[in-house]
């Protein structure tokens, strides 16, 4: 089984206001919700993995998360698209071991669905989901928003990290699909 892993903030959705705590405030990208459909066409399962500490900073509350999550789910298709959601809700000073590039979520998954992670993708808009991607033995690729550094090397704890594939937008994954 093959798939698509995916951060939330500034990969599926517009990333301007910070920590989004107003349901009001989730835009996704143009495009996103269709191309999630259409990789669920070609039988890919869609998961989010997204590093969300604005609760454990104690600057989004427990509720106007949900709230937010929610309107995040309408707007990409729901559960009929995205296989399963999981978020780190902690502080990054927290130590937990959900935070990316920590591998708990991918542990768990691992357990629950048969995944190829040979003819996998995770995708993202910071080196720690490249990072990430890359611990799990993803092909990775980076979505450098114009508005982001286009740089196609980074360091991190002194390994070079390189994504498989930089694109500008969400919509370019449907013309590397296969590759």
């Amino acid at each position: 089984m093959k798939a698509f892993f995916f951060d939330r903030d500034g990969t599926l959705n517009l990333d301007e206001a910070g920590y989004i705590s107003d349901p009001k405030e989730m835009h996704l990208y143009q495009s996103a919700s269709e191309v999630l459909k259409y990789l669920k066409l070609l039988e890919y399962k869609i998961f989010v993995i997204s590093n969300q500490s604005g609760i454990g900073r104690g600057l989004i509350k427990p509720e106007a998360y949900r709230k937010v999550n929610s309107k995040f789910l309408t707007l990409a298709g729901g559960y009929n698209t995205i296989d399963d959601i999981m978020y780190c809700l902690h502080a990054p000073d927290h130590g937990c071991q959900c935070r990316k590039p920590k591998m708990l979520f991918f542990d768990i998954i691992k357990e629950h669905y048969k995944i190829d992670f040979r003819k996998s993708y995770f995708v993202g808009d910071k080196i720690t989901d490249i990072v990430y991607g890359t611990q799990a033995g993803l092909k990775t690729i980076l979505i450098a928003h114009k508005n982001l550094k286009t740089e196609t090397d980074y360091i991190h704890e002194g390994k070079k990290i390189k994504p498989y594939i930089q694109i500008e937008s969400i919509e370019e994954i449907l013309n590397i699909i296969g590759e």
